[in-house]
């Protein structure tokens, strides 16, 4: 509930924000500054409360949408933590679902003449980590786990090897019923993972966008101090979240897992 209203009041905060710049410069072309910055001021609530309005009639929906991700991602970090035997047994259900022959060794299942290893750890894959794997099963091998490191989807490419998420074969497997229900107390989130998804590389373009705009805006008034002021801490923000901010650096396709489990 929280992550919603704050979604939907920042979105609406930035909107009103340039609603605001935006009319101030244009306003005071044509009518005094006092009274250009006093209608600028109305615009920009205008815009605030209609964005608002707007954004809460989906809120709902959005909402059930963040309880049911919520609980997924409280699901996957159950599999993450599954033991070897635990994974071959939901690997064997999988393939008794899907009629497949199988021969289950573990994390290693050979099927159809292809050879996939589910490493599902709760840590990021490294290239290490994944050279390891290919070097016992070969490169041929298709990896599933939770995330990986850059190196590990370079190292990835230069061998041939196939790398799927571990969010795509839990939802894969979750249509099935195979995916591991949630825990009677979910644990709480760590700081890290709260602020993690607060800088992210899509969302320091966008951020760079509106500092370049309010500096264009900066440069076309005689008093542009909060423009310049709100320009660098989008700037600054934007920049930190495009260069240290999360990525998503593995295709999730559902073709991908269509195209693993496929008989030949």
């Amino acid at each position: 509930m929280f992550t919603a209203v704050l979604s939907s009041v920042t979105n609406a905060a930035l909107t009103a924000l340039l609603t605001f710049f935006i009319s101030e410069y244009a306003l005071s072309l044509f009518i005094p500054t006092p009274a250009a910055k006093g209608l600028s001021v109305f615009f920009a609530a205008t815009a605030f409360i209609a964005v608002c309005l707007f954004t809460s009639r989906s809120g709902k929906r959005r909402l059930f949408a963040l309880r049911g991700e919520k609980e997924f991602l409280e699901r996957m970090r159950n599999l993450y933590l599954c033991t070897d035997d635990e994974i071959g047994d939901i690997f064997r259900r999988l393939f008794d679902e899907l009629h497949i022959c199988a021969r289950i060794d573990g994390r290693r299942m050979r099927f159809e003449g292809k050879t996939l290893f589910a490493a599902l750890y709760p840590e990021t894959l490294s290239a290490n980590d994944l050279s390891v794997i290919l070097r016992a099963y070969g490169n041929n091998t298709v990896v599933i786990s939770s995330s990986f490191s850059d190196g590990a989807v370079s190292f990835a490419k230069e061998k041939g090897a196939r790398l799927i998420d571990g969010a795509s074969f839990g939802r894969f497997i979750d249509n099935i019923g195979l995916l591991p229900p949630a825990s009677a107390n979910a644990r709480k989130k760590s700081f890290s993972e709260i602020v993690r998804p607060l800088f992210h590389k899509r969302s320091g373009k966008k951020l760079l966008f509106y500092a370049a705009v309010l500096a264009v805006f900066s440069s076309m008034t005689f008093y542009p101090v909060y423009y310049v002021v709100c320009a660098t801490v989008f700037a600054v923000y934007g920049l930190i979240a495009l260069f240290f901010g999360e990525r998503d650096n593995v295709c999730r396709t559902d073709e991908a897992l269509e195209d693993l489990f496929k008989k030949s």
